[in-house]
């Protein structure tokens, strides 16, 4: 691990995991190791900048695994201190059995909001995969964006969903908004909308669509979008 400040109101701390291999073999009658290669297996990072943005990432690699092959998965988080905004991003890219796949699952926390009419938005989630299939695991906190600051378990999203993968999909794309009055007990909810693809293979065209909402009024509490199913 490495901690270093670059600059004045700059900290930075970044670190890594890696492996070194070798073979053994056998030289006039004498077993020696042999150099074989660097197995590098993880990155990560930890800035902040003044006291303007914190950013927060990691990277790793996997192999051989029993669901999700061979590939590496990142994330990163960051917050915009100053105007109170978080946002975090979580991806894997991958080969299992032959094919090859990919998600990328995002989030953004506005806690001051962005005004739209007579509502304000407060957040967004969604992503976007490839020959994977994905099911809900929980529901996104919109509130609480600075949580995802560790690489999830392999297949997890940021935004409550867990991804798989299934050669016989082509695209994926799913979105959802959180809205919300100037006052949120007067009204408060949330609107999604997902689009699945077929993989070519399987005859292209529209898997699923899904359109889902919920809205309240006079109440405190903010309705937690479900992930799509």
């Amino acid at each position: 691990d490495l901690s270093i400040s670059l600059a004045e109101g700059l900290d930075l701390s970044a670190g890594g995991r890696f492996g070194i291999l070798g073979r053994l073999e056998e030289i006039n009658s004498r077993q020696r190791w042999k150099f074989k290669r660097i197995d590098l297996q993880g990155l990560f990072i930890d800035a902040k900048i003044k006291d303007a943005v914190r950013v927060k990432g990691a990277l790793q690699w996997f192999n051989e695994h029993d669901v999700y092959g061979t590939g590496f998965q990142g994330n990163l988080m960051a917050d915009f201190l100053k105007v109170d905004i978080s946002a975090a991003v979580a991806g894997q890219f991958g080969r299992f059995d032959g094919s090859k796949y990919f998600f990328v699952d995002a989030m953004v926390d506005l806690a001051s909001g962005i005004r739209l009419g007579p509502l304000n938005i407060n957040g967004f989630a969604g992503g976007v995969s490839y020959q994977m299939n994905y099911t809900p695991l929980n529901s996104p906190n919109f509130q609480s964006g600075s949580q995802w600051t560790n690489l999830p378990p392999l297949g997890e999203g940021v935004s409550g969903t867990l991804y798989k993968p299934d050669p016989t999909l082509g695209l994926g794309l799913k979105a959802t908004v959180m809205l919300a009055t100037e006052k949120k007990e007067v009204f408060n909810g949330w609107a999604g909308l997902e689009f699945l693809f077929n993989n070519r293979q399987q005859g292209g065209g529209l898997n699923k669509i899904s359109i889902k909402g919920q809205g309240q009024f006079m109440a405190v509490t903010l309705p937690q979008p479900p992930a799509f199913f």
